[in-house]
């Protein structure tokens, strides 16, 4: 193999690697990090104390149901759109859940993006930019049915009924967090981000 002829192949080679470089830069990551769901029960004849300076009494008892979490974009050179993001639930823990509880049909908790969300107007696009992070929240009660005041009238009554406690800790512990990007494209992550969980899985944007 003549001199020129290796010069011309460790310069394709290069040329290659560098094309591969710079098309994993320009390639959009998104991650999930700081992820949260905290289900509180909220016992009849509780004042709860809005921001807004509000006291409210609570006539039945309620489960107060939170979920946060943060899209961070580590890689990618330009803005990109973020349509949705909302929390899974365990669907077997969720079933249960809607003996006691008036829970939404499906097992599902659209979270909001508090910069760009109003209550009056319609929502603006939400831009997720490289190196920066983005936080959805939400935050929702729901009253008790029947069944559960029958069943807790049936026992001594606490502040945190034990029938309910392992379905709460499943919904706090077993989730997915589901984001859908600019092309319409879901990408689910669950949690909790064990390693061995998501072996395999990429967040691509």
């Amino acid at each position: 193999m003549s001199v020129e002829t290796i010069v011309l192949s460790i310069g394709v080679v290069i040329s290659l690697a560098l094309g591969i470089v710079n098309l994993l830069s320009r390639r959009e990551k998104v991650v999930i990090v700081n992820t949260e769901v905290y289900p509180e029960f909220l016992p009849k004849g509780t004042w709860l104390h809005r921001q807004d300076g509000e006291s409210i009494y609570l006539t039945c008892a309620e489960l107060s149901m939170e979920a946060t979490c943060e899209l961070v974009l580590t890689s990618g050179q330009k803005e990109i759109e973020v349509k949705e993001v909302e929390v899974i639930f365990n669907k077997k823990s969720y079933e249960t859940l809607k003996r006691y509880f008036n829970v939404p049909f499906r097992n599902r908790l659209g979270l909001y993006n508090l910069d760009v969300f109003e209550e009056k107007d319609a929502p603006l696009p939400i831009l997720l930019k490289p190196k920066r992070t983005l936080y959805f929240k939400r935050t929702l009660p729901f009253n008790c049915t029947e069944e559960f005041e029958k069943e807790y009238e049936e026992m001594e009554k606490s502040s945190y009924p034990e029938f309910i406690q392992s379905i709460l800790s499943e919904l706090e512990t077993k989730y997915q967090i589901c984001w859908t990007r600019y092309d319409g494209k879901k990408l689910c992550w669950r949690f909790p981000n064990s390693w061995w969980r998501n072996l395999g899985k990429k967040l691509w944007g």
